[in-house]
């Protein structure tokens, strides 16, 4: 379920699973404890770099440092901003899509306008078919198939 609102007895996954316990139930498969990107590596200026893991990441990591002087740091350095608009405008929408505690309902009072709308539309319609007289296209009254039941050109229409 999307919203998942029925929770599911405890020993389900015991049941299915030959009496085993959920993997991780208890303890967190992801580690708590940071990674030192220190790398005890100099480079030629005698300056400190961080690991090859840790450049990886950085390199393929959004980033927003429109407010980084250009020439940070050690050498010529210019502040990505590629990821600016996806941080300020789409991130705060999602994290309010996933913190919201309730269903949509500001979308409620749509969906009762257009289902209320609809029936009454459709009433109108009857209305004015009945008020000017049009017969029903499928009444069975207005059918009829000759005494064989098998006619080459199909059923005839009186």
């Amino acid at each position: 379920e999307e919203t998942c609102r029925v929770e599911a007895p405890s020993n389900l996954y015991s049941q299915f699973n030959y009496g085993r316990d959920l993997p991780y139930a208890s303890t967190s498969l992801v580690s708590k404890s940071c990674i030192s990107c220190a790398n005890n590596m100099y480079n030629d200026d005698n300056y400190a770099e961080a690991s090859e893991m840790c450049q990886q990441i950085y390199a393929g990591s959004g980033k927003c440092e429109k407010n980084l002087e250009a020439g940070y740091g050690n050498g010529p350095y210019y502040p990505s901003t590629d990821a600016c608009e996806y941080i300020e405008k789409v991130m705060p929408g999602l994290e309010s899509l996933y913190n919201r505690k309730s269903g949509n309902t500001h979308y409620a009072p749509y969906a009762i306008f257009f289902a209320t709308s609809s029936f009454f539309l459709g009433a109108y319609v009857a209305f004015l078919r009945k008020k000017l007289g049009h017969k029903n296209p499928f009444s069975r009254s207005n059918i009829s198939i000759d005494s064989t039941g098998l006619s080459p050109q199909g059923p005839r229409i009186v």
